[in-house]
C-alpha cells in the first residue's frame, strides 16, 4: 500500500506552488490547445507550465458539466491530475502543442467503489465541509501523507481509524465520518488521490476555531492555513 500510494502521489508533482496547483498561470509558460472530447480549452484557460499542461479548473468543470463545487478564485491544475481523477487518459500531441483527453469512464460518484476515495471523501466531508475546495484537499493530502508515512498505518481506512495513539478524527467517534460526503469533497478526494497536493508533508491539521491545537502547535512546525484549518509537518 506504500508503494500505491508513492504512485498516487508521486505521479503529477511539478514544485510549482504547493506541489500540484497554481493560483494563476506561471511567468514561464506557453500556450497549449486541449481537446476533451469536440471541445477545446485554449488561450487563458490552458498553459503549458515546465512540460506540464495546466487548465482553468472551472473551464474543466464547465465543458465536463460539473456543477459549480467552490467559491473563490480559479486556479489552475494539471491536466492529467483532473483527467485521471474521472478515470479518462491524456495523450500528448507534440506536433501540434496539443493535449487529447479521452472518454470518461466513470463519474466521481461511480469513483467511489474504490475504497480509498470513498472513506477519504466521506474523512474530508467530515472534517472540512463547506471549506473551500484548496482546504479540501490538503485534508485529504494529511491522510495520504500519513499512508505514505512509516510510522502510521497503511491504508486510507486504518490511518482514519488509528488509535495507536488515541482518537485521531473526531468524526470516527461522533458518526460524522458515515454520511454522505458532499460532492466538492469527493472531487478533493480524487484529485488528492491523483496527486493535487496543497500542503506538502504535513501529517497534522486542526481548526483553531473548534480545538486549542496545544500538542501539535508545540511540537509540530507549522506549514500554512487554509480556510479554517491550520497544518503542521
Amino acid at each position: 500500500m506504500k508503494k500505491r500510494l508513492k504512485k498516487y502521489m508521486g505521479r503529477f508533482l511539478t514544485g510549482v506552488f504547493l506541489s500540484g496547483c497554481l493560483s494563476a498561470p506561471a511567468a514561464a509558460q506557453s500556450p497549449v490547445t486541449v481537446h476533451v472530447g469536440d471541445a477545446v480549452l485554449a488561450g487563458d484557460s490552458a498553459w503549458l507550465v515546465e512540460d506540464t499542461t495546466y487548465v482553468s479548473l472551472q473551464s474543466y468543470t464547465k465543458l465536463r458539466d460539473w456543477p459549480q463545487l467552490w467559491e473563490g478564485e480559479d486556479i489552475f491544475l494539471p491536466l492529467r491530475v483532473l483527467a485521471q481523477a474521472e478515470g479518462a487518459e491524456v495523450t500528448w500531441v507534440a506536433e501540434e502543442t496539443a493535449a487529447q483527453v479521452g472518454p470518461q469512464e466513470k463519474t466521481l460518484q461511480e469513483s467511489q467503489a474504490d475504497e480509498d476515495l470513498y472513506w477519504l471523501s466521506r474523512i474530508i466531508s467530515a472534517e472540512s465541509r463547506g471549506e473551500p475546495l484548496l482546504g479540501q484537499i490538503a485534508v485529504g493530502n494529511v491522510i495520504l501523507n500519513r499512508v505514505a508515512d512509516a510510522s502510521y498505518p497503511n491504508s486510507v481506512k486504518e490511518v482514519i481509524f488509528d488509535r495507536t495513539h488515541g482518537v485521531q478524527f473526531t468524526p470516527t467517534v461522533n458518526g460524522a465520518i458515515h454520511q454522505e460526503p458532499e460532492p466538492c469533497s469527493v472531487l478533493a478526494a480524487a484529485l488528492a488521490l491523483n496527486g493535487a497536493n496543497i500542503v506538502g508533508d504535513s501529517l497534522y491539521f486542526f481548526s483553531p476555531a473548534q480545538s486549542a491545537g496545544s500538542w501539535i502547535t508545540a511540537n509540530r512546525p507549522y506549514y500554512t492555513t487554509i480556510g479554517g484549518h491550520q497544518f503542521h509537518l
